[in-house]
């Protein structure tokens, strides 16, 4: 996890804090699921554009924005996602 000093400040944990960092990118990322759970089809694709990009460049773009970092971070959580999916059904 990656969390700004004021957003982790806002969510009440120390960045620096290797334990706090990962709960806090946890409580984070859970806030923007909520906070995009009525987009539609593309909710959890916008929720994790704002978890990299922020809630308002979302809103604003009116979906992923054009940034070419969270273009491709969106991409990679995906890719990871089905990685992990693969892995627990060839563990059934």
């Amino acid at each position: 996890m990656q969390l700004m000093p004021e957003t982790a400040n806002s969510i009440g944990v120390n960045p620096y804090n290797p334990l706090e960092n990962i709960l806090g990118g946890a409580i984070y990322l859970r806030n923007q699921l909520e906070r995009f759970a009525d987009y539609g089809k593309y909710a959890v694709t916008d929720a994790v554009a704002a978890y990299n990009a922020g809630p308002q460049a979302v809103i604003n773009a009116g979906g992923v924005p054009n940034y070419s970092e969270t273009r491709q971070y969106v991409v990679n959580v995906a890719k990871n996602y089905q990685k992990l999916l693969q892995m627990m059904n060839g563990a059934m």
